[in-house]
C-alpha cells in the first residue's frame, strides 16, 4: 500500500506531465549538488524545471496523465526536465547549458506532442530557431511575393501614366504648330 506521502507525489507528478508539451529524461549521475542547484536555476530563467524523481512514481504519474507512450524514457536514474510552453526553448536551455558548464550528462530522450523522442531528436531540437523567428521568416516568405507583385504592378501604372503624359504633351505640340 502506498504511503500518503508518495500519493501525493504522483498526483504532483501526473499534473505536471499533463501540462507539460516536453518531458526530457537526463542521467544525472556525476553532477554535484551545487551543479544541480546552478542548473536549475538556469532552467528556471526559460520557465523550466528539473526534478529528480523515481522511476516507479513517474510511470504511475505518466499512466494516470494518459501517456502510457511516455514510459520508454525513464529508465535508470532520472531526472526530468519539464517544460510548458515551446518545445524547442527547453531543449535548446539544458543542452547549451550542458555544453558551456561541461557537466557529465547524458540526454536519454524526451516525450513531446506524444512522440518519443531519442537523446540526438533532442539535441537537434534544440539546433531548431525559436517559434518566433520561424513564424516571422514564414511570414517574410509569404510577404516578399506580394511586395514583388506590387512593386510590377506600380511601374506597370507609373509607366502607362508617363506614356499618357507623353502622348498628351505630343498631342499639345503638334497642336500648337
Amino acid at each position: 500500500m502506498p504511503t500518503a506521502k508518495k500519493m501525493q507525489q504522483v498526483e504532483d507528478l501526473r499534473q505536471r506531465v499533463e501540462r507539460a508539451t516536453i518531458a526530457i529524461s537526463v542521467d544525472y549521475r556525476g553532477l554535484t549538488v551545487s551543479q544541480t542547484q546552478a542548473l536549475r536555476r538556469k532552467l528556471r530563467e526559460f520557465s523550466v524545471e528539473m526534478k529528480v524523481v523515481k522511476n516507479t512514481l513517474v510511470r504511475l504519474a505518466a499512466r494516470q496523465a494518459g501517456r502510457d507512450d511516455m514510459l520508454p524514457i525513464v529508465d535508470g536514474p532520472t531526472a526530468l526536465v519539464l517544460g510548458y510552453g515551446d518545445i524547442v526553448a527547453p531543449a535548446k536551455a539544458l543542452t547549451e547549458y550542458i555544453r558551456q558548464a561541461r557537466l557529465p550528462m547524458t540526454l536519454r530522450g524526451a516525450y513531446a506532442e506524444g512522440r518519443v523522442l531519442s537523446g540526438d531528436d533532442v539535441t537537434d531540437l534544440a539546433s531548431v530557431p525559436p517559434r518566433e523567428v520561424l513564424l516571422s521568416k514564414i511570414a517574410g516568405g509569404l510577404q516578399s511575393p506580394l511586395v514583388n507583385l506590387m512593386g510590377l504592378l506600380n511601374a506597370t501604372l507609373r509607366d502607362f501614366a508617363g506614356l499618357v503624359d507623353a502622348r498628351a504633351t505630343q498631342k499639345e505640340g503638334q497642336g500648337e504648330s
